[in-house]
C-alpha cells in the first residue's frame, strides 16, 4: 500500500485510527515501561500530536532510574559488544518510509508548503 492510499485511509477513518494508536502506543508502553525493556524507569511523560495528513504520532520523554551518566555512556560504547548492540537497536527502530515522496519536489510558499 503506498502513502498516499494509507493517508486516504486515515483521513476517511479517523475514530478507528485514533483507537489504533491508542492501543498501539499502550503495548509500546507496557512492553518497554512495565516489562522493563529499557531498564527501571523513574517517570514518562508523552503528547499526542496529528500531522496535516491526520495521522498521529507521539512524542515521548522517558526518566530513566540509574545512575548512568554521559561519562559512563562514553565508556561502555567503546566495548566493541555493547556498541554492536546498541548499534543493531538503533538500525532496528530507526525506519524511513518515503513511498512515492521521494520523486516529489516540495516548495514553500507564503502560505505554507505546496
Amino acid at each position: 500500500m503506498d502513502t498516499y492510499r494509507r493517508a486516504e485511509i486515515i483521513a476517511s477513518h479517523p475514530v478507528a485510527t485514533a483507537k489504533y494508536f491508542h492501543t498501539l502506543i499502550t503495548n509500546i508502553l507496557d512492553t518497554m515501561i512495565m516489562g522493563g525493556v529499557i531498564g527501571p524507569v523513574k517517570a514518562y511523560f508523552g503528547t499526542v500530536e496529528s500531522q496535516r495528513r491526520g495521522s498521529l504520532h507521539l512524542h515521548l520523554l522517558i526518566w530513566l532510574d540509574h545512575d548512568l551518566k554521559p561519562a559512563d555512556m562514553k565508556e561502555k560504547i567503546q566495548g566493541a559488544t555493547f556498541r554492536d548492540k546498541l548499534i543493531a537497536y538503533l538500525e532496528d527502530i530507526i525506519k524511513e518510509d518515503l513511498g512515492e515522496f521521494k520523486d516529489i519536489q516540495v516548495i514553500e510558499s507564503p502560505n505554507g508548503i505546496r
